[in-house]
């Protein structure tokens, strides 16, 4: 598990190169409304 959220905002992210099976942050960094967020689940994790 990843955590994205000081990263997230300011660098380009490639989950591909991590090789990372999740990958989380929330977008308050962004200025995002208040709740919303984000999780990558790479495929073929059961």
């Amino acid at each position: 598990l990843v955590d994205g959220a000081q990263s997230v905002p300011h660098m380009p992210i490639d989950v591909q190169r991590l090789e990372c099976d999740f990958l989380a942050f929330s977008g308050h960094n962004m200025l995002a409304p208040t709740g919303i967020g984000c999780l990558y689940i790479r495929d073929g994790v059961p």
